[in-house]
């Protein structure tokens, strides 16, 4: 039998794990949307941070049922990398576009642009499969 101690320590690791997840839950619709980069960067660490919990916290839940979650963890912690990488370079080459005062280097600019955009784009559609992965649980 658990101890007082033991039970409000279960449940402080229960309510700490669901902060973290519903934090990860609140940016996957801006994922999918892909408006803006920033959600992306906070749904990684909203990941990382459920993670950490759930390794802290183990002791208190079955051993299958924190592997599950990690692995589902981690695949969304993975897959949205590689998109983050895309989204920081077209941001900066976009950036640079807006300073360049030589005309003759737009056009390689725009066409370097346009070459990450369609990178970014499979990568979301991998992004996205990982996120209806995690919504159903496989």
């Amino acid at each position: 039998m658990r101890s007082d101690w033991d039970s409000n320590a279960a449940a402080f690791a229960a309510r700490t794990i669901y902060k973290h997840l519903q934090s990860l839950k609140s940016e996957m619709d801006g994922v999918r949307r892909a408006e803006d980069i920033e959600y992306i960067h906070r749904m990684r660490v909203a990941s990382r941070r459920f993670r950490n919990a759930l390794d802290i916290f183990a002791f208190y839940f079955e051993e299958k049922m924190v592997q599950a979650c990690q692995k589902q963890a981690r695949r969304v912690t993975s897959s949205p990398g590689s998109a983050r990488d895309k989204d920081v370079q077209i941001d900066s080459v976009r950036k640079i576009i807006e300073t360049v005062d030589d005309r003759q280097v737009l056009p390689g600019l725009k066409r370097l642009v346009l070459r990450l955009n369609q990178e970014r784009t499979g990568f979301q559609k991998k992004l996205i499969s990982a996120l209806d992965n995690l919504q159903n649980g496989t």
